[in-house]
Order: C-alpha cells, then sequence, then structure tokens
C-alpha cells in the first residue's frame, strides 16, 4: 500500500515554520479561527511576505479540514501566485507551495494539474537546490506516486529509483526516507507481477524499520502488512498470516480498533481466512470491518 502524505512545509530565511497537513491534521480549532481572524488584521497593515504566505496556507488547511476543497484549492493557488510575484518563480518557497498546491490535486484526483505542479516543482529544485537535495528528491517521489496511481509503471520507476539512490547517497541506506522509497519500489514490483524482485525489498523496508522506528511504529506495521499481501498474492497463506495477525494486533493496541489501517488488516486477514476455508473467522473479520467502516462515516457526516 501506498503511504500517500499531503503536507505543507515553508522554510521562511532562518525561520522554519511546518505546517503539517493531512485528513487527520489535529491543530485546533480555536488556532485555525484565530490565524483567519489574524489574516484579516494582518491584511489591514504592512505584513511581511513571510506572514502572508503563512496564513494563507492555514486557511487552506482551514478549508481543507471542513472539506471545502475548492475553497481550499482556490487558497493554495492564491499563495502559489503571490509567491511567484513577490519572491520569484523558482525561490524555494514558491517551490514548496507548488508542491502543496500539487498535493491537493493529487488528492481531488486532479491528475493532469497535480502532473505539471510536481514536474515544474522537480525541475526548478534540481536547479535551485541539486540533484540529491532531500526536497528534491521528494519531488521525484511525488511525481513517481501521481505516475504510479495512472499505471505508468515505467516512468515511475525510474523516478522511484533516482529518489532511492540520491537518498541513500545523502541519508544513508538504513534512513527512514530511504526506507520509503525501498517500500514504494517493492510496490510497483508487486503491482507488476515481479514478485522474486519485491520480496527482498519489503524484507529490507521491514526489517530497517524495526530497527529504525520500531516493531509498532505504524510504518512498521505497514511493511508487515505490505509483506503479507505480496505472500498472499503468491499463495504462501502459512507466510503471510502471522505477518497479518501481527499488523492486525499491533494496530488496534496503536492506532485503534477502528483506525483505517486497522481495519484494512482486519479486511485482510478475513480475506486469508476465506482462501483457506475458514468462513467462521473470516465472516467475524468482514463484520468487525464493515462496522468500523460504518463507524467512521457516522463521524464524518
Amino acid at each position: 500500500m501506498l503511504r500517500h502524505r499531503c503536507f505543507w512545509g515553508i522554510c521562511l530565511g532562518g525561520l522554519f515554520t511546518v505546517i503539517f497537513w493531512s485528513i487527520s491534521w489535529s491543530q485546533p480549532d480555536n488556532y485555525i479561527a484565530l490565524s483567519e481572524q489574524k489574516l484579516q488584521k494582518e491584511l489591514q497593515r504592512n505584513p511581511t511576505h513571510e506572514e502572508i504566505i503563512i496564513d494563507l496556507n492555514i486557511l487552506a488547511i482551514k478549508y481543507y479540514r471542513e472539506r471545502q476543497y475548492q475553497k481550499s484549492s482556490n487558497i493554495a493557488e492564491q499563495a502559489l501566485n503571490y509567491t511567484e510575484k513577490n519572491l520569484g518563480i523558482n525561490h524555494a518557497n514558491t517551490l514548496s507551495i507548488a508542491n502543496n498546491l500539487a498535493n491537493l490535486y493529487m488528492a481531488q484526483g486532479r491528475y493532469q494539474a497535480a502532473e505539471r505542479l510536481y514536474a515544474r516543482t522537480l525541475e526548478g529544485r534540481e536547479q535551485v537546490l541539486g540533484k540529491d537535495h532531500p526536497d528534491t528528491l521528494s519531488s521525484a517521489n511525488n511525481l513517481a506516486h501521481l505516475h504510479m496511481s495512472q499505471g505508468r509503471y515505467r516512468a515511475a520507476e525510474r523516478l522511484y529509483m533516482q529518489a532511492l539512490e540520491g537518498r541513500e547517497r545523502t541519508l544513508g541506506k538504513d534512513h527512514p526516507d530511504t526506507l520509503n522509497s525501498v517500500n514504494d519500489i517493492a510496490v510497483l514490483h508487486k503491482s507488476r507481477g515481479r514478485y522474486q524482485a519485491a520480496e527482498p525489498l519489503y524484507l529490507r523496508a521491514l526489517e530497517g524499520r524495526e530497527q529504525m522506528l520500531g516493531k509498532g511504529h505504524p510504518d512498521t506495521l505497514t511493511s508487515a502488512n505490505n509483506l503479507a499481501n505480496l505472500y498472499m498474492a503468491q499463495g504462501r497463506y502459512q507466510a503471510a498470516e502471522p505477518l497479518y495477525l501481527r499488523a492486525l494486533k499491533s494496530r488496534e493496541q496503536v492506532l485503534g480498533k477502528e483506525h483505517p489501517d486497522t481495519l484494512t488488516s482486519a479486511n485482510n486477514l478475513a480475506g486469508l481466512y476465506e482462501a483457506k476455508g475458514r468462513y467462521e473467522g473470516a465472516e467475524r473479520l468482514v463484520l468487525q470491518t464493515l462496522k468500523g467502516i460504518v463507524s467512521q462515516a457516522n463521524l464524518l457526516s
């Protein structure tokens, strides 16, 4: 499973401000409300470029959280236009915001718009930051994700390899970002039916994440689940079952019984039990999954 992470990160001179953006983003509501008021006040004086950019990003987060995607896109586009005009097309902050907007388009399924921005960001970062800079490698990885989602495997593989080789050189073979690249290439190989090529990469990602992040870390559990999926696709049920069980039990403990990843593990184990003719166990897990999905839908409604 690809773990697609949307985030907003802005590096402003000596000040490093990072604003994380995801569906589970948990900044308090009163902070968001205050930020909107702050923007209105700042526009009446003479705010710095940095202050305006930060507040535009916070507003984009606010609308995204409220599932007002068009408003979020409009604010993000406003932020990009502002930075292009005031900081320059290839300024590091402009490229970060272009990447952020591409992430939003990707989440909305607007792949052509996302691809243009990802490609532009990658080219700009290669020129400004260098080919092995972490942000450049993240851009290569993002564009690879897009190609992967569209079934353009050759283009995706080239970019995934670029990201992996650059991260191995600059971050080391066991860095979490490097292991993310290892996992991505394994997913690509599995998607193309290249199981023998995928297995050692899945094993490397799992073992590396166990050592670097711990056995109960969500990324480690994703690796356990991914490896089990590979074994399942090969009909190696005995090898898959302990990995599915491990992922399910640990996700219940770490993430909770109704977390989407936990429900995925329950559903995966149900599929294995069905394949082995263990229908009572499969039915119990399917019902658990359906109950969790209904509960999550009620929370979002």
